[in-house]
């Protein structure tokens, strides 16, 4: 094969897929096809002589072709520069790269190659304020829009992000903002919750598991773990600041390599997670030493309670068409009634 054809190549944790430009499909391949192209792609000398059969009938039936497409274009290609002018609805400022944790998987930890630092480095706030004016310049057909804080970690700038909102509520008088705050939480005293109370900011608290899974990779500058710190936090919301705790969400970052059950018994030892909305993810190894490895185990799991899900938005949705004011948290809620029902 003396070409490169117009492909791109991923995973995930259902399988290996290849995306071919011309024919604009998505095929789930072989792992050992996605090697093969994989070499290919990196011109290694290490490829193999004979091409796997199913690349072979796949070049047969058209696909991977040598020839390259001249254009592609994107339906919304033409409303582009309107949608820059006129509809930018959002907008994420990372007021700091600083933080107080040394998270093993996190782009900012100082690992070979990594493309970005930690540092004690911020946005300045006429930086900020710029922005914030582009997205109400930018914003004219928008009625709501949305400005995040990000890091590092943000809460190390906490009196600049109280001046950003007060300036944001300022001049984009007029039109609905939603705040969003992405926190470690560890920072958090009273004074800073009630706050964000006040200002009805969407909270996101990272917290990967049980102390066991949680602390092999969030972990403090020193190496020291952060679950205990951060499941006070949460507890300190629930029990405290109801209206807050209604808000807010937890993200959770999985190492496909882990037990599923034991991630999910973070839920079952702590019952007052159970009814904040829960974002998962796996741990990107784009970059890292070493990809993640997705047991079997995991993978079936996975599978599994994305078939309970859909379930619950099944019954969601018709009970939405009686009841408008339902939420996802109650499918979500049902979900672990059913896992605890069940002893899933």
């Amino acid at each position: 094969m003396e070409f490169m054809p117009l492909i791109k190549i991923f995973k995930s944790i259902h399988g290996y897929y290849l995306f071919d430009a011309n024919k604009n499909e998505i095929l789930p391949i072989s792992k050992d096809s996605y090697q093969f192209l994989e070499l290919l792609k990196t011109k290694s000398q290490q490829l193999p002589e004979k091409i796997p059969n199913e690349l072979e009938q796949l070049m047969k039936e058209g696909y991977m072709a040598p020839q390259q497409v001249q254009k592609i274009k994107h339906p919304m290609t033409d409303y582009v520069e309107t949608i820059l002018e006129r509809r930018v609805k959002k907008i994420t400022l990372q007021l700091t790269p600083n933080c107080n944790f040394r998270c093993k998987y996190c782009h900012y930890t100082d690992n070979d190659g990594a493309q970005r630092l930690h540092s004690k480095k911020k946005m300045h706030i006429e930086t900020a304020k710029r922005a914030i004016m582009f997205l109400r310049d930018h914003s004219i057909d928008a009625e709501e829009v949305y400005i995040g804080f990000y890091g590092g970690e943000p809460l190390l700038e906490f009196h600049m992000m109280k001046e950003l909102i007060a300036y944001a509520k300022e001049v984009l008088e007029g039109k609905k903002i939603q705040f969003m705050l992405s926190t470690n939480s560890v920072l958090m005293n009273e004074e800073i919750i009630s706050y964000i109370e006040q200002e009805q900011i969407n909270l996101l608290i990272s917290l990967d598991g049980p102390k066991e899974i949680n602390d092999l990779n969030r972990v403090m500058a020193d190496g020291s773990g952060t679950f205990d710190y951060i499941i006070e936090k949460i507890q300190q919301i629930y029990e405290h600041h109801p209206r807050l705790y209604k808000k807010m969400m937890i993200n959770v970052v999985m190492n496909p390599s882990h037990d599923f059950d034991k991630i999910l018994a973070l839920f079952r030892k702590y019952p007052f997670l159970n009814k904040i909305e829960v974002n998962p993810n796996i741990v990107d190894d784009t970059g890292a030493r070493e990809e993640n490895v997705f047991t079997d185990s995991f993978v079936s799991k996975i599978r599994y309670y994305d078939f309970l899900v859909y379930l619950c938005q099944i019954c969601i949705w018709k009970s939405r068409s009686q009841h408008r004011s339902m939420q996802w948290n109650l499918a979500m809620c049902q979900l672990i009634k059913y896992m605890q029902r069940h002893q899933v």
